[in-house]
Formats: structure tokens, sequence, C-alpha cells
């Protein structure tokens, strides 16, 4: 390249007093910034000639080789020495395939550790101490609720939408605050015929404000203003009508088809075998299918189940089913269908794991053959206690032995276990040597706690049978969709939900027993008074029953059909209704 213009002792001090500054800096750079500073071109190989004039440059090319050497002492402390990996160990695969069949017969569990006993308590002889499953909710403040009979409806809400579709719909008209919250609560003061703040007695104790999770200042014109906004557009009547439908879509039986060709038909809860047709066992179809996969085909948590006499034990329908839940070829099931209430077809399933499915089967209380081949076994088995506050609720189990379990299902080559079950009556432990059980359990989980076996079976039966859902069909004539009827407005809208929910309720919760339209049912089973209480597993609802209250044995039925659903809210709690006497 060359030098444009001859260097002046000044351009040559520049360079090198740069270089001074900044020893790191290069022969590019220093060029650069000569022609920033003096406006003149000059070469990398001048700048490095002035360089090694001022002995400030090292030769140009590659280092000699062996010029740089890091000395021993140094090395030692960079390189530590390292171990040389060992051979990976062979992995014994009977070991293994032997843990994971440990964990396949190990279900999950709805709750959690028993409590320890105290170090200073003791138990009768015969009795092992008492373990509680939900004590915290001992020590949580509760909510006193008027109107605490509205969770029906709310459950309703819960079951069928697994998030707020209604919000979703309406929030270009209510706004982006509180959507879901604001809604819900318009659907149910329509329904409630709330027009006003002065039809709530104690807006503190508002269930409706309570459950659909708003303030308890909020007034009833804050939470409708929005529905004086016009008339209802087509397309907003069109997915309205979308969602209704939805609504009634359920699943009424699950048909499993075996290799055999054989089938074994479930409701769709899958704790029946499908032996009647009530209405009531319907569930909505996006809660069906997850307690399909679940329950039975993945069979993450155990199928549980009662039969509501003793002689399904010796049913051809039930041998079928305990034979397609353990390993086998022939009894496999190899396709699973989902049937509405009509029996029409809603989906099919046709890949299905070959594997072995834990069971909990449940029976009343053992009468006649049966009774007499546990007698002796009941006698002499030791008693636990089991306490559910949440429930208010004990109950006493002995766990029999292996060989009574096996004699129910003969010949069947599969271990078993069996337990049986008193709920606590004021009777002492010795009362139980004498007293046939309420219910007996049997299954196949060998290796889970006792009390984890019969506190999944209790949560999911409270009441140790189940509840009668003869009669309960609907008395109201179908209730006709949007496209049938002439909605002008958004109450007109919310109308035409509040009915399906009430619908929901007459026909799943047993709420047929206290009338056929809203205001019979609001006065004799929405507005009746109570408390809530929650913690971080259960929601429990607690309805106050006077003396002179005409429907005791509908509402105890009413809660015992509820408790039975299984129903968990929207922040994935469980939710149990009871009943109190005041």
């Amino acid at each position: 390249m060359g030098v444009t213009h001859k260097l002046s002792q000044e351009v040559i001090d520049f360079i090198i007093a740069r270089k001074k500054e900044s020893p790191r800096i290069g022969v590019r750079k220093l060029a650069d910034l000569v022609g920033e500073k003096f406006q003149i071109k000059i070469s990398k190989s001048s700048v490095n000639n002035v360089l090694k004039e001022a002995h400030l440059s090292s030769s140009v090319g590659r280092r000699a080789q062996g010029t740089f050497k890091i000395p021993r002492e140094k090395k030692e402390q960079l390189f530590v020495p390292q171990k040389k990996p060992e051979p990976p160990k062979k992995v014994d695969k009977s070991e293994q395939i032997k843990k994971e069949l440990e964990k396949l017969n190990k279900p999950m569990s709805l709750m959690k550790d028993p409590a320890k006993p105290s170090a200073g308590s003791s138990a009768p002889a015969g009795q092992k101490p008492a373990a509680k499953v939900d004590e915290k909710l001992n020590d949580v403040k509760r909510q006193k609720l008027s109107w605490a009979g509205f969770v029906f409806l709310k459950a309703a809400q819960w079951e069928i939408f697994e998030r707020s579709s209604l919000g979703q719909l309406l929030t270009p008209y209510i706004g982006k605050d509180q959507p879901d919250k604001i809604s819900e609560a318009c659907l149910y003061l329509r329904l409630l015929n709330i027009v006003s703040d002065e039809d709530i007695q104690d807006p503190a104790d508002n269930a409706i404000w309570y459950f659909s999770g708003l303030p308890s200042d909020t007034t009833v014109s804050c939470v409708s203003e929005w529905t004086q906004k016009g008339e209802v557009s087509q397309k907003l009547l069109f997915e309205a009508l979308r969602l209704q439908n939805e609504m009634k879509m359920g699943v009424r039986t699950f048909c499993a088809v075996l290799r055999d060709k054989t089938t074994v038909s479930f409701d769709a809860t899958l704790t029946r075998l499908r032996t009647n047709t009530d209405k009531g066992s319907e569930l909505p179809i996006d809660r069906a299918m997850g307690a399909l996969s679940k329950r039975l085909v993945v069979n993450r948590q155990p199928l549980i189940f009662f039969f509501q006499d003793e002689a399904m034990f010796e049913s051809p329908d039930l041998q079928r089913a305990v034979r397609c839940f353990d390993y086998g070829v022939d009894k496999h099931i190899s396709q699973i269908k989902a049937l509405d209430g009509q029996g029409r077809e809603l989906a099919e399933f046709s890949i299905i794991p070959n594997k072995r499915r834990l069971f909990v089967v449940g029976l009343p209380s053992p009468t006649g053959k049966t009774l007499k081949e546990i007698r002796n076994a009941i006698k002499w088995a030791k008693k636990q206690k089991l306490s559910f506050p949440a429930l208010k609720k004990a109950y006493y189990f002995s766990e029999l032995k292996a060989s009574e379990a096996t004699t129910l299902f003969a010949g069947r080559d599969t271990a078993y276990r069996l337990f049986a079950l008193w709920p606590e009556k004021g009777k002492r432990p010795g009362d139980f040597a004498e007293a046939p059980p309420a219910a007996l359990v049997i299954t196949n989980i060998l290796r889970a706690k006792d009390t984890e076996i019969v506190s999944e079976f209790i949560l999911r039966w409270p009441g140790l049978e189940p509840a009668d859902h003869r009669g309960m069909e609907s008395s109201l004539k179908e209730s006709q969709n949007l496209s049938q009827q002439i909605v002008r407005d958004f109450s007109g809208l919310l109308d035409g939900f509040g009915r399906e929910l009430q619908e929901y309720c007459l026909t799943h919760y047993g709420l047929k027993a206290f009338g056929a339209n809203s205001q019979e049912l609001a006065e004799r089973v929405y507005r009746l008074p109570g408390t809530a209480v929650e913690d971080d597993r259960f929601l429990v609802v607690e309805l106050e029953i006077g003396q002179e209250y005409p429907y005791i044995d509908q509402i105890q039925n009413t809660v015992k059909m509820f408790n039975e659903r299984m129903i968990i809210n929207s922040d994935d709690k469980r939710v149990f209704v009871r009943a109190k006497m005041a």
C-alpha cells in the first residue's frame, strides 16, 4: 500500500503516545486513529515501522515453536488429576421390572398420610389409634351463608364447564374486568328472581357473591348494568346456542368390548356396572372422557365400584369385569365405546393398553352365605378408627384374612384384600364383635396402606351405600333452546342458560323431589342457610335444616347423590355437602 504522506514528527509522536497508553492496541486501530485525527491515509506497515523504531512492537509472524511454556507448578494448580470413569454397571432387568410392577400396583392417593398418634396416646385393646384424613378443616374459619343451597346450581356449572365459557362469550359486552364472575352472578340473580339489593337480606352472607368470587359489598345493580345494553346480535345468539347444546351432551354408558367379543358396560362415572337406566348417571362429555382415561384406560387412579345387592358378586357381569382388569389375552379390553342416553355412539377408542387395572369393589351389609363365611374373621379382627372432619363422620374398619377375600371370588387365582366397614354411631369397639359390617370392600391393590384404600372408598361413598336414584327423571318438559325462543336482550339469553342448569340439578342431584319450577326450588332448597369452609383440598358446605323442615328425607338423599358424583370445583378442590339438623 505505501505511505501517501511523509510522516511528520507530530504523527509519529501521536502513534507512540497511543501505543504507550494502550499496549494492547493493534496497528490497524492505530492507522484508523491517525486517519481520523490528521486526515491522512497511512498503511499498517508504516505504523508498525514507527513502533519498531520505538521498540514498542514484537516481530511480525507466528511465535517460534517452544517459546511459550507453562511451568510444572502452574500446571499442577490448573489441572487437578481426575479419576477415570468407572464402567457402567449392568442393570438387572428383572429387578427393574419388579420395581415397575410395584409402581403399577400403587394407586394415586386421595388423602395425605394419616396422622401419627402422639407418644402418650393409647387405644383400647383390639383397636388401633384413629387416623384423621383432613384435620386442618377443624382450624379454618367458617363462612356464614344465606342461600347455601345455591351450591347445587354452582356445582352444575362446575360439572358442565371446566372453565367459564359464558364469561368468555360475553366479554365484549361486560368488559375485561372479571367477565367470568359477573356473568355467573347475573345468571344466578336471574334464576333466583333477584332484581335489586332489597331482595338480599345480608350481602355479607350472600352465597352468590361467595361462590362467584365477588366481594361481599357487591351490589345487584353493579353486576347487572351491562344487561341493559340493547338487543342481542345474531352472532352472539348462535354462539350461545352452541354452548347450550354442549351443556346437553352427556355420556351415560361406556361399553368395553373384550378380545373374546363379550362386553362389559359401565356407567359414565365408572362406579357401577350398567344394570340400570337412571338418567341421573349421565356425566358431561368432558368429565366422562377424563374419568375414562384416568380410571379405566391408563388406570392412574383405581376404579371404585359399589353394588347395591350381594348377588352382584356371583353375577357373570362382575366376574367378567374383574377378569378384564387382570392380565390376560382372552379378556383384554380391545375397544371402548362411549354412548349417550339414547344409546348413540359418541366416541370410540381402540388403542387400549393391555395392563393390570386396580379396582376397589364395595358391597352393602352382607347377609346369608357371605356373612356366615366371614363372621369368625370379623369377630377376631382388630378394629381401626378413621375420622373424616370434612364429613363430620368417623368409621371403623378391619382387614380380614386374604383367604376370606378369595372365597368371595370363587375360582380366581389372583390375590385380593378384604375389609369390613362400620360407621361410628356411638358404639364402643367391642360392640362390633357381633354386629354385621355396613359394607365389605374387596380390592386387588396389594401394596398400599390399609388406611389409604379405605379412605379412597369412603371419600367416594361416604354413606357406605349408593343413593336412591329411582324416580329422578325430570318432570319438566324438555327446555326450549334459544333457537325456539324469541330472545331480544341479554336477560333472555341468561334465562336460557339458567333453565339448563336447573334441569341438570333436577336430573343429577335429585331436586325433582322438591318441586318442578324455579320458585319452589328456590324456597325449598336454594335459600337454605348454612356455612362454608375450605382448605387446600376440600370445600365443605353445611346446610342448616330446621326441625320443621318437611323434606328431611329428600334433602339427605340429595346430599348423598351430590357427594357420590365426586364434584371438583374450579380450584381443584373436592366439594362435599352435608345436612345438619338445627
